[in-house]
């Protein structure tokens, strides 16, 4: 049986981030140990979502060649965010900036 953060009893009172190894490393800090809750780049999988869709849509809002030149730098020439946003994720995305305001 694989270990997991879910099934490791050590990780339960670690925080829901997104950064944290099975091995309680931080995937994105140099750090041997997570720092826990008061960590300032603690996110969770919801604050990744929220993250990466507010980062589609200003990528969507850039002009043509904008665009072109982004994606082709850091997506291989694709570009995720011209992909229709289902109706759930504009109401979520919305929630969450009305709540940030």
């Amino acid at each position: 049986m694989t270990m997991n953060r879910f099934s490791n009893m050590e990780l339960l009172g670690l925080p829901d981030c997104m950064g944290l190894s099975d091995k309680r490393k931080c995937l994105w800090l140099n750090i041997n140990l997570c720092k826990g809750e008061g960590c300032a780049f603690k996110r969770s999988v919801s604050d990744c979502k929220l993250s990466q869709l507010n980062t589609f849509q200003r990528l969507a809002n850039l002009s043509s060649l904008q665009q072109t030149h982004i994606s082709e730098m850091y997506y291989h020439g694709k570009k995720p965010w011209n992909k229709k946003q289902s109706e759930k994720q504009k109401k979520i995305l919305n929630r969450y900036l009305k709540i940030l305001k």
